[in-house]
């Protein structure tokens, strides 16, 4: 860290050393300011979105949990693609909420919720 510090320094000095004394109190007095200048173009390449109707088709045919955690995880999607999961089923989800948090949010709702209901449809109620 120090020695990161002490290089973007020199960086800084050997800039400030080649202006002119007009550039200098230009800098000084606040009317002209550093402006940091890439060399070559910068690439912001975008992550492909993955395609949610087909991680929500995979997901409706899981049939545990674990499952269900091990497919999402294995896409190794980030924190906007699970938001969008979670706004695709309607998981009420906070801002704050970690990728696990909201992976778990996504099991529990989609796959969970399946197999709670799935178990009370096969539940035999016994009259006695």
């Amino acid at each position: 860290m120090l020695r990161d510090n002490v290089q973007l320094l020199k960086i800084v000095f050997d800039f400030l050393s080649l202006l002119t004394d007009g550039q200098f109190n230009d800098l000084m007095s606040k009317k002209a300011k550093l402006k940091l200048e890439y060399s070559q173009p910068v690439e912001t390449t975008k992550k492909p979105v993955a395609d949610i109707g087909v991680i929500s088709e995979q997901l409706n045919l899981m049939t545990t949990c674990e499952q269900a955690r091990e497919y999402i995880e294995s896409l190794n999607v980030d924190k906007s693609t699970l938001i969008e999961i979670s706004k695709h089923y309607d998981i009420p989800i906070k801002s704050k909420d970690r990728n696990s948090q909201l992976l778990d949010k996504i099991v529990e709702n989609v796959v969970g919720a399946k197999l709670r209901y799935d178990t009370l449809l096969n539940v035999k109620l016994n009259k006695p």
